[in-house]
């Protein structure tokens, strides 16, 4: 997971690093048999999200908040990409 939060973090507009944010991901990816599904499944939203991957990150989010719908950082995440690309 924090893998996944470096990778989101270079892929910010803070930092608009993505080829480090590219790398942070994959690692964290590549470790993902360590995490629980529900993190395996945040990891894939976040990475489809950040690499503009519009239609597979609101399928991902889509199947995340179908399972665990208390998530409200990713309720707002799913709200975002929504309204930034005219989904609504």
């Amino acid at each position: 997971m924090a893998h996944m939060a470096l990778g989101s973090g270079y892929y910010s507009f803070v930092y608009s690093k993505p080829a480090l944010g590219q790398q942070e991901y994959e690692k964290a990816l590549a470790l993902s048999s360590r995490t629980t599904e529900r993190e395996h499944l945040q990891m894939q939203a976040n990475y489809a999200d950040d690499q503009g991957h519009v239609e597979e990150a609101i399928q991902m989010y889509r199947t995340y908040l179908g399972r665990y719908p208390d998530d409200w950082r990713m309720h707002l995440d799913y709200a975002r990409i929504l309204f930034t690309h005219d989904r609504r």
